[in-house]
């Protein structure tokens, strides 16, 4: 079950991902008929214990609110996990997880900002370090802070490794320098640029 779900969500949510995944999980219940447990369109019905269909309608609501927290848990990293354990309903599940990760506290605001500040390409390919640039700026767009383009220009060359260091140096002195959206390709034909060397000097 986890592996379909994940096929749809694309990943776990983690503290990198959850503008991303909050999108993508909300697509996949509305698909399964279950998003409006999570506005409280869908509230518990009062249950008549004399009244059979009653009683029928109330077990069927709780299958399926315990279906959509069941889905939620099967799709967040573990880190996350302690912080809906004893949720007891789907919309408490989904609040708790946007307090976590949208909360504007001052204390939330320089963690993201920490995080964004030293995040690195490693080993990583271009597209994927490009996609963790997007989901941390996201974030960052949810507690109500919107990077200058210039320092994100700057933060995302500063994360490049040492084989770039002459890319680097090139985009830098550029005047204008490019937005984000024109430093992208650039980026990706310097890798490709890269590999090309390696091979041929093997």
């Amino acid at each position: 079950m986890v592996e379909s779900v994940a096929l749809i969500i694309g990943k776990k949510l983690d503290k990198s991902n959850y503008s991303v995944w909050k999108f993508c999980m909300k697509i996949f219940l509305l698909d399964q008929g279950l998003w409006k447990l999570m506005t409280r369109e869908e509230e518990e019905p009062i249950v008549d214990t004399t009244n059979h269909a009653s009683v029928l309608a109330h077990k069927e609501w709780r299958k399926r609110s315990f279906q959509a927290v069941h889905y939620i848990a099967l799709i967040v990293g573990g880190s996350c996990i302690e912080h809906i354990q004893d949720c007891d309903s789907p919309k408490k599940a989904w609040d708790a997880l946007a307090n976590l990760f949208q909360s504007g506290t001052e204390a939330r605001k320089l963690q993201l900002l920490q995080q964004f500040n030293s995040m690195k390409k490693g080993s990583i390919c271009i597209n994927n370090f490009v996609n963790q640039f997007k989901s941390m700026a996201d974030q960052l767009a949810f507690v109500k802070i919107v990077m200058d383009p210039t320092v994100l220009i700057g933060t995302t060359l500063q994360g490049l490794p040492n084989e770039y260091k002459q890319f680097v140096t090139s985009i830098a002195t550029r005047e204008p320098l490019p937005t984000f959206d024109q430093l992208v390709p650039m980026m990706l034909g310097e890798e490709e640029r890269l590999q090309r060397a390696s091979s041929s000097s093997q």
